[in-house]
């Protein structure tokens, strides 16, 4: 039987939006830190009422898996255990074309491990690529939670197959909750929000991957491959396609996440059949936290890994459907209709007078930001008070052709890093004489470039140039940083003598128009959009723990292919 609901580009609201159920601790083993389990296994999930259920990975039965709810500076311990029992990703992904390092081995025996995105944690339990456990084997990591109010999510981590891990459905979220809070929308009125998009074969039985390929190029063109990115048939919203959420004319808050491998959204809300007339919605925190005042907006673009925490007023649309639209280009311009619409809330009810006591002016101000509590004795992280344009003007000054330099600004001293984002043509390891597309950052990968050499407290200024056509959002485990600027680049050939290492292709460049970051961005976060022929920088410190750490493009398949690097903090 064909997949019903395929190419039908309509909206079909008949399923309701399922919110994931919150994690429950269970007795803990060593002290009185509260303890949960939660267990990788393979189960059928429904996407759709037309579609028979298929197999997916997930955690404690449930794709998206539960949701763990913890509070600031409360530890917990998380059992995360490989109950897979031996099953491997091709006992439920039928697979097209596709590319990674996991060919030869990856497959055969399924390996996991777990990192919580946006999770300030000991280096052991940050779920390093390579500490994967085996079906029957666990991991117990442990979260101080020693940061911010904000909200995080987790994933598998598991070295060259996270992003076929993750589309099997390994992923969750984790909201940790702070002090100030009980002002804003809870209960019901907090709605969770899993972007992502999936594929299916032709006739709806199993999850089906392969790589962004164009089937006619492949005709014409012998050494036509795939390329480094995935993009599914469907929107899937906490599992769901199409689904509908039942609400009333209030105030709600959405925690939403973009846990795509490699989709960007470009978030809109308006009512049905009118996609023009967008609603204006609030954007009150990013991945680290509260802004410091709400940001009104009209649309919000998201990359994969990138979250953010939004008020949507609907005191004013009882009795109307309103759309969550997304506008985004589709690499495969052939399936954006079926993602121009993403979700229904379906308004009917009597608004609430708690929305009117604390929501009748817009913007509203947020609970402080409390700083992380550092290692006895650590200077406080001023960055909240550093000149940023004093800042800005010094690293303008690092010659163009040097990945590290230093620099200091007051009293305060910085290491200046920059990253050349790059993709090349590569011969393809398994197809001899054919080329694929390969992405790296100052002409390394995972696998030949050494760890980064960080000092533990110090100050960092990073600046990603982007040569490429893609967006990469760059994610940095341990930190959250703020956005400084983004700056249009220009690449000129280099001159002067090289350097070591020598920049990639030798390559020059000059700075264009600076632009400033957008309001609703203008916080603390851990995955930073860098868009092309653009040098994006960003501010941070390595704070309170050492040991082995990463950073990477969170487009999976980027990652998966070597866009990943090792971070050491001493």
């Amino acid at each position: 039987m064909p997949l019903p609901i395929v190419s039908t580009g309509k909206w079909l609201a008949k399923n309701e939006l399922v919110i994931p159920k919150v994690a429950m601790p269970v007795s803990p083993i060593y002290d009185a830190t509260k303890q949960y389990m939660l267990t990788m296994g393979e189960f059928e999930h429904r996407f759709h009422p037309d579609m028979s259920p298929v197999r997916v990975f997930g955690y404690n039965g449930t794709y998206p898996g539960p949701t763990i709810v913890a509070k600031t500076n409360e530890a917990v311990r998380i059992n995360w255990f490989n109950g897979l029992e031996g099953k491997s990703l091709d006992s439920l992904i039928s697979f097209g074309v596709r590319q990674g390092m996991e060919e030869d081995h990856m497959l055969e025996k399924p390996h996991h491990v777990v990192h919580v995105h946006g999770a300030r944690v000991p280096a052991t339990s940050d779920g390093f690529p390579h500490h994967f456990s085996h079906p029957n084997e666990g991991h117990l990591y442990y979260y101080p939670n020693k940061q911010a109010a904000s909200t995080l999510w987790y994933h598998d981590h598991a070295m060259d197959v996270t992003r076929l891990n993750v589309y099997a459905g390994l992923c969750g979220m984790y909201l940790l909750r702070g002090d100030g809070e009980a002002f804003l929308p809870s209960g019901k009125q907090e709605i969770p929000l899993v972007l992502q998009d999936k594929s299916f074969t032709e006739d709806g039985s199993q999850l089906y991957y392969e790589q962004e390929y164009d089937k006619e190029k492949a005709k014409n063109d012998p050494n036509y491959t795939a390329t480094p990115e995935f993009v599914g048939q469907f929107p899937v919203v906490n599992g769901q396609i199409w689904p509908r959420a039942s609400v009333a004319p209030r105030v709600y808050r959405l925690r939403i996440l973009n846990g795509a491998n490699t989709r960007i959204f470009n978030l809109s809300f308006c009512e049905e059949g009118d996609p023009g007339k967008k609603i204006n919605f609030h954007v009150i925190g990013t991945e680290g936290g509260f802004l410091k005042e709400s940001v009104a907006a009209k649309t919000l673009l998201m990359a994969p890994g990138e979250r953010f925490d939004v008020l949507l007023d609907l005191r004013k649309h009882n009795n109307k459907n309103i759309i969550l639209h997304n506008s985004h280009p589709d690499i495969l311009d052939h399936r954006k209709e079926n993602f121009a619409q993403l979700l229904q809330f379906a308004v009917k009810g009597k608004a609430l007078a708690s929305d009117e006591k604390h929501f009748l002016s817009w913007p509203i101000k947020l609970p402080a930001r409390k700083e992380p509590v550092l290692p006895p004795g650590a200077p406080p992280n001023e960055i909240d008070t550093m000149d940023f344009a004093a800042i800005e003007a010094a690293a303008d000054q690092v010659p163009m052709l040097s990945l590290k330099s230093g620099f200091t600004v007051q009293t305060h001293s910085f290491v200046f890093r920059r990253f050349v984002l790059e993709e090349y043509m590569l011969p393809v390891n398994t197809k001899p004489g054919l080329l694929t597309p390969t992405v790296l950052v100052n002409g390394g990968n995972w696998g030949n470039t050494p760890p980064i050499e960080i000092k533990s407290l110090g100050y960092e200024v990073w600046e990603f140039l982007n040569t490429t056509k893609d967006v990469h959002p760059m994610h940095v485990h341990l930190v959250q940083f703020m956005p400084l600027s983004r700056t249009g680049i220009e690449f000129v050939p280099a001159t002067g003598d090289p350097v070591d290492p020598p920049m990639p292709k030798a390559i020059g460049f000059k700075y264009l128009n600076r632009s400033k970051i957008p309001p609703h961005e203008n916080g603390w976060k851990d995955t930073i959009q860098c868009k092309p022929n653009e040098a994006t920088r960003i501010i941070m410190r390595f704070d309170g723990y050492r040991g082995n750490y990463i950073y990477h493009c969170h487009i999976l398949e980027h990652e998966d292919m070597g866009m990943m690097f090792n971070i050491k903090i001493d």
